[in-house]
Formats: structure tokens, C-alpha cells, sequence
């Protein structure tokens, strides 16, 4: 067809339960050298040999919002700003920036534990500390979330509900349809599974719209409950 491949900018990663440093650290096809890698950032999310890219993934989203929130922090410390504005500026520059590829998450309580104290640490500069009986104290968790409503793993399971919603309606013809109706051939290891979505998707059924009917009469995740 003519097309040819750029051997700087081209890298291979192999899939496999075997360490890389066991294996080889480039790959000869032809005339061509490619470099083997171990991880790559494909549409802005990242994949690795070990298939288990959540908790990466996370730190890296979590590092490039935290960019994000130094870049507006004056406004956030402003008191000519208010508490109203400042959450809208958390929602609308920061948050999307943490959240982004977050409805294919399966969401491990330690992913969850990272991207709620991330949350945190905005709100309490957004909410400032409280004074009680003449001491000035930050404010506990309970505190944050009476004021403002909207966890953030609240949020990003709402999300993948919506995409969900968005799949089930979908022809079984399009290729997401396809993906997750599809039962791969074979066995799991004797180790602990790695969570589905398909499975985080259906406790967010029954956690968040707190129905089960839902997914008793939809036969694509009936057998996960």
C-alpha cells in the first residue's frame, strides 16, 4: 500500500507472565530495530505489559490535575473569589483533568483512596479551616462533604453508569456492544481475579440507584449479581 513504518517512533510491548528483564529488550522484524517497552500512552491513557493499568493510570491523572489546580491556585486562596466560583473552577478545570478515561475504571478501593484524598486536599483549601472555642483546626472529611456533595468516585461511577446506559443502547453490531457482551475462551489463574468492569458497573447499580431491576432483567450482566 506504500505506507511505511517509522522505526524511531514505533515500540512494541509484549504482553505475557514473564518479567521483561527476562526477555528481550528489542525486537529485529525485517530491516527494522524496534524498542521494547514496558508501558505506553495511547489517547492519553496509559497501558502496560502487566494489564493492570488502573492504579498508573490514576497517579498519572491525578499528577497532571494537580498541575492543573497550582496553575489557578491564587484564585482558589483568593477571598475576592467566591466559595461558589472557586467550585465551579475546581469542577470545570481541575476535576474533568483527574476524571478523564475514568468511565472504563474499574476502581480499586486503593484507586478510590487516592482520588478522594486528592479531593480533599481542594476542598479544604477551597473551604479554609474553622474556628472552634478560639483554635483554628482544618475540617474533617464529614465536614467537606456536608458542604459540598460530590465525591469524587461518586462522580466517576455516575459516569460509567451514563457510558453504560450509552452501550446497552447501542447496536450489537458496534464494537463496544461487541466487547461487552464477549466472553473470552479459557480459565482464570488460581490468584485473586482482577475486579471486571462489567462487575464495578453492577455494584454501582445496586449501591448508587440503590435497584436491582435493572440488572435482573438485562441478560448481558444478569450473571454477575
Amino acid at each position: 500500500m506504500g505506507l511505511h513504518i517509522n522505526e524511531e517512533k514505533t515500540k512494541i510491548m509484549l504482553l505475557g507472565k514473564k518479567p521483561l528483564d527476562q526477555r528481550m529488550s528489542r525486537l529485529e522484524m525485517g530491516p527494522y530495530n524496534f524498542e521494547v517497552v514496558r508501558s505506553f500512552t495511547y489517547l492519553g491513557s496509559i497501558i502496560n505489559e502487566n494489564q493492570d493499568e488502573e492504579e498508573e493510570e490514576v497517579k498519572s491523572r491525578i499528577a497532571a490535575a494537580n498541575r492543573a489546580y497550582l496553575s489557578i491556585v491564587r484564585l482558589i486562596k483568593s477571598r475576592l473569589v467566591s466559595r461558589t466560583t472557586k467550585f465551579t473552577l475546581y469542577k470545570t478545570l481541575i476535576r474533568p483533568v483527574v476524571t478523564y478515561g475514568g468511565k472504563s475504571w474499574t476502581l480499586s478501593n486503593k484507586s478510590i483512596n487516592l482520588l478522594d484524598r486528592f479531593e480533599r486536599v481542594i476542598l479544604r483549601r477551597i473551604l479554609g479551616a474553622v474556628c472552634q472555642n478560639g483554635n483554628w483546626r482544618r475540617r474533617k472529611n464529614g465536614e467537606l462533604f456536608g458542604l459540598y456533595k460530590e465525591c469524587i468516585s461518586a462522580y466517576i461511577r455516575i459516569q460509567r453508569l451514563k457510558w453504560l446506559g450509552h452501550v446497552m443502547r447501542m447496536s450489537e453490531e458496534r464494537v463496544a456492544h461487541k466487547l461487552y457482551s464477549y466472553v473470552p475462551d479459557g480459565v482464570r489463574q488460581r490468584v485473586r481475579p482482577k475486579g471486571r468492569w462489567r462487575d464495578a458497573v453492577s455494584r454501582d447499580l445496586r449501591k448508587i440507584l440503590k435497584s436491582t431491576e435493572f440488572v435482573i432483567h438485562n441478560p448481558l450482566i444478569t450473571s454477575n449479581i
